[in-house]
């Protein structure tokens, strides 16, 4: 299957506490008329959106009046939308890679940049059986009381059917990690065992505290 290309420039969506991963759905809900107009300009293209985090709670704009984001985003394509009758959207986003945004093209009416894609690394397949079955020990003991145990199997087993690493831990994160700084800090790292590591460590911060568990 042919990759879809990457485009040059996209409409780049500014949100609070929200992180757009690679191989994960975001679902999201678009009322602000600016952003139902940047809607309608990517339904009428190829559906590339990327999402960008806040870098502060207030959405405050740097000093060349650009939107003060993460420069590390998530890029996706829509890949469904619903109209309704009040005029607001829901729509549902795939994400499909790590970029950084180079450039602001435009800031009004909505945010436009151009973006490079980060590669995705992934570790030697030596390496890969280790790291899934070290997953599956800590996210059982790291989240195991805290979620249905239907929902714990579904990941154990994704996680022994998976053959790339990146994405599997990005999901995790996306779906057990509550901080969306932490989240943050899992899409700006490129490798996987590297990224595999942070989630770990942020898994057991959630868990624990601030002190690591010295069991794990």
């Amino acid at each position: 299957m042919t990759e879809p290309k990457l485009p040059l420039s996209c409409p780049v969506f500014p949100l609070p506490n929200c992180v757009l991963f690679p191989k994960v759905l975001l679902p999201l809900r678009i009322f602000e008329p600016r952003y139902k107009v940047m809607l309608e300009q990517v339904l009428d293209s190829q559906g590339w959106m990327a999402v960008g985090m806040w870098q502060s709670p207030k959405r405050e704009y740097d000093t060349a009046g650009n939107p003060d984001v993460f420069p590390v985003a998530g890029l996706g394509k829509l890949v469904n939308y619903q109209k309704a009758k009040d005029g607001t959207y829901k729509i549902v986003l795939i994400g499909e890679h790590r970029v950084m945004i180079k450039d602001w093209v435009q800031i009004k009416p909505y945010p436009i940049a151009t973006l490079d894609k980060i590669p995705e690394l992934e570790p030697q397949d030596a390496q890969r059986d280790d790291i899934r079955g070290r997953l599956r020990e800590r996210l059982r003991k790291l989240v195991g009381s805290s979620v249905d145990e239907q929902v714990l199997m579904l990941f154990e087993q994704s996680i022994k059917e998976s053959e790339e690493i990146g994405p599997l831990v990005d999901s995790i994160g996306y779906h057990f990690l509550s901080d969306p700084f932490e989240k943050q800090a899992l899409l700006e790292i490129a490798h996987a065992v590297e990224r595999e590591e942070k989630l770990i460590r942020a898994l057991q911060k959630q868990r624990f505290g601030d002190e690591d568990d010295p069991q794990m």
